[in-house]
């Protein structure tokens, strides 16, 4: 199988939640549909879906979009400005959230957009590792 991540982010979640499979993401700054995403092999390898965000459209080399590959929905907008509690609801995402990607550039606006995460109302996998260190082993 192929993975698709910059640093192996697909494999890591894989790996650490077991091959799970109907998985839920939340991947804000995803980029391009295929090329160094985070979550393109857990929807279209593992059945997951949930929401990506970005404030761009990209197209791959070969003219690819979104559309073209990918069934999870696509929110253009900037991170910084949506309402994830609404964002949440209104796309019916379940409690537990599985993978929350999150590569905002520059790297501070990551830090500045977790905040706007509803982690009182949502559980996700970096909550359930609190206090232990996600390393490849």
């Amino acid at each position: 199988m192929d993975f698709y991540s910059q640093i192996g982010q697909d494999r890591l979640v894989l790996k650490y939640l077991k091959n799970k499979m109907n998985g839920t993401f939340v991947d804000v700054g995803c980029g391009f549909p295929k090329f160094i995403n985070n979550t393109y092999v857990l929807e279209n390898n593992f059945n997951w879906n949930g929401i990506s965000v970005d404030i761009h459209m990209f197209t791959e080399e070969d003219g690819t979009v979104w559309d073209d590959c990918r069934n999870t929905k696509l929110i253009l907008a900037d991170a910084l400005t949506i309402n994830y509690s609404s964002l949440f609801k209104e796309n019916n995402l379940p409690i537990n959230i599985d993978y929350l990607s999150m590569d905002l550039e520059p790297p501070d606006l990551s830090l500045e957009c977790l905040f706007k995460i509803p982690f009182d109302e949502r559980s996700t996998l970096e909550e359930k590792f609190r206090g232990n260190h996600l390393t490849e082993t």
